[in-house]
């Protein structure tokens, strides 16, 4: 990657430069996914062992935890990416500004399958009200 190269998002690279940490970290893109070595990654994790989409019991809803996550912290990539804001990693490596995010969603999964199923609908809504959020930011 140089500077000037188009991204897949359509942006351009503005800048570069190399970061030495020590540690694990979780680099937050705009459009939620990164490239390393040719191969296209979500920056997201999944918050159940051995799927990439969410069960609800034994049902698989089809949704991915990269669409989940990437609506989820919205608020959070326009906060940060658009409007400049900076926020600190915890020791643990996450975000200070999406640690709640993470505690809120690993208790929801945790809870027997008929309250996850409930509980689905009021957050698909909330979901749903920012991925038309974000398709609009898209179009200006």
């Amino acid at each position: 990657v140089r500077i000037g190269d188009r991204l897949s998002s359509g942006e351009f690279v503005k800048g570069i430069r190399q970061i030495v940490r020590r540690g694990v970290f979780n680099p937050f893109t705009p459009s939620g996914t990164i490239v390393v070595n040719g191969v296209r990654a979500s920056n997201y994790i999944a918050l159940q062992a051995a799927t990439n989409t969410l069960m609800v019991g034994s049902f698989n809803t089809g949704l991915t935890f990269h669409w989940l996550d990437h609506m989820a912290i919205l608020p959070h990539r326009i906060w940060h990416h658009y409007l400049g804001y900076t926020d600190k990693l915890l020791e643990n490596g996450l975000s200070s500004s999406l640690y709640g995010a993470h505690k809120i969603g690993t208790w929801y999964l945790k809870q027997e399958a008929r309250v996850v199923g409930i509980l689905l609908i009021p957050l698909l809504t909330v979901l749903m009200m920012f991925a038309l959020v974000e398709s609009l930011q898209q179009q200006f």
